[in-house]
């Protein structure tokens, strides 16, 4: 368990680094409280920039 938890702040440095609009949202959902618990979050994500750098004009 220690290696995840080591691993998690360098997955965000290497998100932030890339400036990629799934980084705020990672470190909000992985770094917080509750950062381990998948498909429970109650922070403002913005889906809608990530979905539109995974799918170009789509609506």
């Amino acid at each position: 368990m220690t290696m995840t938890y080591a691993a998690v702040p360098a997955q965000a440095a290497v998100l932030l680094a890339s400036d990629v609009p799934v980084a705020d949202a990672f470190c909000t959902l992985r770094l917080g409280e509750r950062g381990m618990a998948y498909g429970t979050f109650d922070a403002a994500v913005d889906v809608r920039a990530i979905l539109e750098r995974t799918m170009p004009g789509a609506e």
